[in-house]
C-alpha cells in the first residue's frame, strides 16, 4: 500500500523524463543570413545557454520552405526537430502546392518567435 501511495504521490514527476536529453535541431527552410535563419539562431544560443543542452540550426532551403518544412513533417514527433516557419511555408505554399498539403497538418505551433507590428506594414 505504502509503495503504491509513494507511486501515486510521487510517479508523475519520478517517471517525467527532462526535456531536452540531446541535441534538438531547429530546421531553417530558407537559405543562411535571412530573417528566419538569424531568428532561428538567436533562439538556438538562448535556448542552448537557458536549458544546457545543443540546439543547432539546419539550413534546408528550397522550394520556398517546402523542403525544409516537410523534413519536419515526417520527421519523429518527439520535440527534438523543430521549424522556423511562418505563413509562407504553412499556408500560402500549402494552398500553392499538392506536395506539401500534408506537412500544415503534421506540424504544431510552439511558440511565436516574432512578429510585424502594424506600424511596420
Amino acid at each position: 500500500m505504502l509503495i503504491a501511495l509513494a507511486l501515486v504521490l510521487g510517479g508523475p514527476q519520478a517517471l517525467a523524463q527532462s526535456w531536452p536529453a540531446k541535441t534538438v535541431r531547429i530546421i531553417v527552410p530558407f537559405a543562411p543570413g535571412g530573417t528566419a535563419d538569424t531568428l532561428g539562431r538567436l533562439v538556438a544560443q538562448r535556448l542552448t545557454e537557458s536549458l544546457k543542452e545543443n540546439f543547432i540550426v539546419e539550413n534546408r532551403a528550397g522550394a520556398g520552405g517546402i523542403i525544409g518544412s516537410e523534413l519536419v513533417a515526417k520527421a519523429a514527433p518527439d520535440g527534438y526537430t523543430l521549424v522556423v516557419s511562418g505563413v509562407a511555408t504553412h499556408c500560402i505554399a500549402p494552398a500553392l502546392s499538392k506536395i506539401c498539403r500534408s506537412t500544415r497538418c503534421a506540424i504544431s505551433r510552439t511558440s511565436l518567435f516574432s512578429e510585424a507590428h502594424p506600424e511596420c506594414w
